[in-house]
Parts: C-alpha cells; sequence; structure tokens
C-alpha cells in the first residue's frame, strides 16, 4: 500500500461534481488495445496515485492510497462508424466517463474507442490527483512504454520519472496561523471564487466554439507592439491570443456582471524552487485581474496583453506560498474547513473567464507507436472556460461560453 497526503490545492478538486481533466486524442490509425493495456499496466507503479483512492488522513485532510490494481482501461468496438468530429459536442461527451472525486471511489478512467477510419483514446483523471502538465506527463509516459519499451528516464524530460512528494505543498505548521484577511480579500488576491451550489456538470445546454487564430495574426501584433517599444520584452503568443480572447467574449456580450475577471492558469512549478518539472500532482494557480467591461471595450488588443502579462508576472515565491498558507489555514482552522475549500471556483461561475494554455504540448509525445494523434480535444466542460491548443500554421481556441447563451 502506498499512500500521499494530498496538497492544499488538491482538497479544492475533491467532492461530489469536482471538475476532471478529460481529453480525446484522436488517431487517423489503429491502437493495439492489448499493448495499450499492457503499458498502462507496466507504468502505474510509476505514477501510482492514478490509480489510487482517496481515503481520510484527518478530519478535514484526505490522502489517495493504492493497493497495487491498475486503472479501470475499456475497448468499445465502433467499427460501423467513423471517428467523430471535433465539433460534435454531444457525441463527444458521451465517450467521457464521470469522476466522483470522493471518498472510496476509482480517480481515473481510460477508454479505447475503435472506428472504422482510427482509434480515439479517453482519458479521464481527477483534477485532485494531476494538473494539465501532470496529466500530460502521465500520457507521455504511457505512449513511450508502448511505443519503446521500459525507457531509461532522463532529467528535464516530460517522460522523466515523477516525483509524488506533496508534502512540498503542504506549510509548516508555524506558517499557518490566524488569517490576516477576509474570505473576499483572499478570493480577489488568489484569482478564485466561491459557491454552495453543487459543481455537478451541467452540459445539456452547454456548447463549443471554434476560433482559429493564425501565426501570422500573431506576429502583427507583436511587431505593431515592437514598433512603440522596441527597447521591451515582446509579447508572448499567450498574452495576444489571452486578449483576443477576451474582446471575443466583450464583443459576444458574455460578461453579465461588473467588473469582469479574468484569470489564466499559471503553472508555478518554476517559481517555488523546491517543486521541480517532475512534481506530480497541483502546481497551479490563476493569476487573475478585475476590470470594467467598459474599460477593456476601450482598450485595444495590445494594451490588454500587456494587461495579462503583468498579473501573470506578479505572482512570485512570496504571495504564492501565501496562497498556500491561506488555504491550508482555512481548510484546518473553521468548521466545515474542508467542505468550504470544497466550494472554491478557479473560475468565477458568474462573471468570469478562465483561459488553459496547452499549446506546448506537443501531439508528438502521444506516438503510441502507431502514429501522433491528429486531434487533442479537451472533453471537460466549464462554463466561461477558453483552451488554447497548438495547430499547423496557428493556434485553435475552444471556447466554452455562458450556458444563459
Amino acid at each position: 500500500m502506498k499512500v500521499v497526503r494530498l496538497s492544499p490545492v488538491d482538497h479544492i478538486f475533491t467532492g461530489p461534481g469536482a471538475y476532471p481533466i478529460q481529453f480525446l486524442l484522436q488517431y487517423s490509425c489503429h491502437l493495439d488495445p492489448d499493448e495499450l493495456h499492457k503499458g498502462l499496466k507496466s507504468i502505474t507503479p510509476l505514477f501510482w496515485p492514478v490509480a489510487g483512492r482517496l481515503q481520510e488522513y484527518s478530519d478535514q485532510t484526505y490522502e489517495v492510497a493504492w493497493d497495487g490494481t491498475i486503472p479501470s482501461f475499456e475497448v468499445f468496438n465502433r467499427l460501423d462508424q467513423t471517428l467523430p468530429n471535433p465539433s460534435d459536442f454531444k457525441t463527444l461527451l458521451g465517450m467521457r466517463r464521470s469522476i466522483d472525486s470522493s471518498i472510496g471511489n476509482p480517480l481515473s478512467y481510460f477508454s479505447l474507442y475503435q472506428f472504422n477510419d482510427g482509434s480515439a483514446l479517453v482519458a479521464n483523471i481527477s483534477h485532485c490527483i494531476a494538473d494539465g502538465h501532470s496529466f500530460f506527463h502521465f500520457l507521455s509516459q504511457w505512449a513511450a512504454r508502448v511505443k519503446s519499451g521500459p525507457i531509461k528516464f532522463l532529467k528535464n524530460r516530460i517522460f522523466a520519472r515523477p516525483i509524488h512528494k506533496r508534502y512540498m505543498l503542504v506549510p509548516k505548521r508555524r506558517e499557518t496561523g490566524k488569517l490576516q484577511y477576509t474570505d473576499q480579500e483572499v478570493f480577489r488576491k488568489l484569482g478564485i471564487s466561491y459557491s454552495q451550489e453543487s459543481r455537478e456538470q451541467d452540459a445539456k445546454n452547454g456548447v463549443w466554439q471554434f476560433h482559429n487564430i493564425s501565426e501570422q495574426e500573431i506576429r502583427y501584433y507583436q511587431e505593431k507592439d515592437d514598433a512603440q517599444h522596441q527597447d521591451r520584452k515582446r509579447l508572448s503568443s499567450d498574452d495576444i491570443i489571452s486578449a483576443l480572447i477576451i474582446k471575443k467574449f466583450i464583443a459576444k456580450g458574455w460578461f453579465f456582471y461588473d467588473p469582469a475577471r479574468i484569470s489564466t492558469a499559471l503553472d508555478y512549478r518554476r517559481i517555488l524552487p523546491n517543486v521541480k518539472r517532475r512534481y506530480f500532482g497541483n502546481a497551479v494557480r490563476a493569476a487573475s485581474f478585475e476590470m470594467s467591461v467598459e474599460q477593456m471595450e476601450e482598450m485595444t488588443e495590445i494594451e490588454i496583453a500587456k494587461q495579462v502579462r503583468r498579473v501573470k508576472e506578479s505572482i512570485n515565491f512570496e504571495n504564492t506560498l501565501e496562497s498556500l498558507r491561506y488555504l491550508e489555514t482555512t481548510r484546518l482552522g473553521r468548521d466545515a474547513g474542508l467542505q468550504f475549500v470544497q466550494g472554491m471556483r478557479v473560475a468565477d461561475d458568474a462573471r468570469g473567464l478562465l483561459i488553459t494554455n496547452i499549446s506546448r504540448v506537443s501531439p508528438d509525445h502521444f506516438d503510441f507507436g502507431y502514429g501522433k494523434p491528429t486531434q487533442l480535444i479537451p472533453l471537460t466542460h466549464a462554463e466561461r472556460t477558453a483552451v488554447i491548443i497548438s495547430q499547423e500554421g496557428g493556434y485553435s481556441v475552444r471556447v466554452s461560453p455562458p450556458n444563459e447563451t
């Protein structure tokens, strides 16, 4: 039996209805289910929390325990059908599995769908076990095992040996004293919100919208800004795409309340010196700002891009540790603290927009020996979110607008 205590961030993603991480990888070839199952069995002892289950560590704290089993892996033959269209919202959602991140339940499911023109691999992992970086770390290692067999682990590579020392994100007892801020102040500082409503995913009225942004369009904004500020660091593609998404939300009238809260997901593995790239778990927080819709409407795309970058650059060692201390103290220092933390939202349900960029994830890492995937499709539906994915010649942005639209 292997056991590890959850970190302060992990606890946000526990409880019924907590959002998992779910992706569909589409291949124009047929994957071998026996080889995938064999590779999954081989790699599970290294990434054992994926096959674990939650249990109580103390009154307000969970831990994940693994008893040596492997995750669920199912195969569905649909050889009389073709691969689903990436915009076929209803069909794609029907291929995922729900996960109840509560005590005693499985924290992952994997499914392989065989169609007449290729395969679709669906990975569902509880967010309390892994953030996006760890999710793709696991998938890449699984693919490498199937393609090449046991491999030598290399440092600074996506398939490096994972680190499961989640205690590195747990503040010391002497650091978790009396809270210095009200809940609302801290929500603003951390870029999160709170809701007592159920987090059960209601995708019946949900839709996805797709927006393509070319590299040429990115360069246009970069060069336009360079001409005015040649002595300054160039705006990144992430800054510019985020600004274009915000402008899209404004044009569509999707910000229903003022001020709007804009959040971008930020990995802080490079911010905390003791948290390495190989850390397996949640090392992500929101870089957020609030601004009136009218003000953002008057700003140019470049001005908004600069604001996005300023907020990301403001996230540092001290305020990241402060956020971890708050989360830990809140959970342990109040009645029903765990339930309160489970009510926290990374994206504001009413007036927010959460932007996640996975464009650096290369499809080459998910070649199981039969060719790289042709599509990488996020299946988790959460309104007021946007996911940036790389594609040939630029980027594809998958937007989930408010359900009211």
